[in-house]
């Protein structure tokens, strides 16, 4: 039963959305739950403190039903925005976007459909990369959970395109507040210990890279981090991330590439990553151009 005590045939969603100066996207994330045409959805935004245009847009969503906003103000970082509004929503079943970001159209009701069978908690999907104007650049596979994989600080599943069964932050907790990058990745590999999940294989959220991200400004702290976390699960000390980051350091980003694929192109492939063995053209854009001469 929701945790709002009525009962309906169609489980309450909680939405939750951290917002600090993103007003050039946020209605695009706002959009985007409500393009979905479900009905029992809550979006519950925890606003930071933003001074740009952010409050101006949240205004026009002012007598959406659905939509909720919570300051958290003064802004405390935003795990513990997010875990603000986790504590808040009332959903059986739980999203997280991001004020950049947006879900792609069927995303609740590939999700819905996942969590449907009790014993899987978490559903993810593929994800697509967008621009600041909204076109899309790159589709990203995310294949079946490899524990191997993350543990080597090489995640594949992208919080924007995962939902969480409620009973999940009640067994393994909340976010880890003194985590400011990979606090996403840190629930996955906490949630891997205690459910199993469930892959969703079509697009369900696109990721905006624009210059502002936080993942375009402070991209060597999300490596540094992401690394922590997995030593701090068990994964390695010289770990798959790190070894690629010194390739990058002593190679340059070009050959590294190339290389880091060949390497890891037979794990993901037998962790439903790669492409069909069938495919024509190899996947390694070097490859495909003759640059390092011709396929693999």
């Amino acid at each position: 039963m929701p945790r709002n005590g009525t009962s309906t045939s169609q489980p309450l969603l909680s939405v939750v959305t951290p917002s600090l100066n993103q007003g050039r996207f946020i209605a695009d994330a706002l959009d985007s739950v409500t393009s979905q045409g479900y009905s029992a959805v809550e979006h519950i935004i925890i606003e930071s403190g933003s001074t740009d245009e952010t409050r101006s847009v949240l205004q026009q969503y002012a007598r959406s039903p659905h939509i909720r906003v919570i300051e958290d103000i003064p802004p405390r970082g935003q795990s513990a925005a997010l875990n603000v509004g986790f504590h808040a929503a009332r959903g059986e079943i739980i999203g997280w976007l991001n004020a950049d970001d947006r879900y792609c159209s069927g995303a609740f009701k590939a999700a819905i459909a996942a969590l449907g069978d009790a014993k899987h908690a978490l559903a993810y999907g593929d994800w697509e990369d967008i621009d600041e104007n909204g076109s899309v650049t790159a589709l990203h596979t995310a294949g079946v959970f490899d524990l191997r994989r993350h543990l080597n600080a090489l995640p594949s599943i992208m919080q924007p395109a995962s939902f969480y069964r409620r009973e999940l932050f009640d067994r393994i907790g909340y976010l880890d507040e003194a985590l400011h990058y990979g606090m996403d990745f840190d629930l996955v590999l906490r949630a891997a210990r205690a459910t199993s999940f469930r892959y969703i294989p079509q697009p369900l959220a696109q990721i905006r890279r624009h210059p502002a991200s936080k993942s375009a400004t402070q991209a060597s702290e999300f490596d540094s981090e992401f690394r922590r976390i997995a030593r701090r699960h068990g994964g390695p000390l010289i770990s798959m991330s790190l070894r690629r980051r010194v390739l990058r350091l002593m190679l340059g980003e070009r050959l590294s590439a190339h290389l880091a694929w060949h390497i890891g192109a037979r794990s993901d492939r037998a962790a439903g990553r790669g492409g069909s063995k069938t495919d024509v053209m190899p996947k390694c854009p070097l490859c495909r151009r003759g640059i390092f001469g011709g396929r693999p």
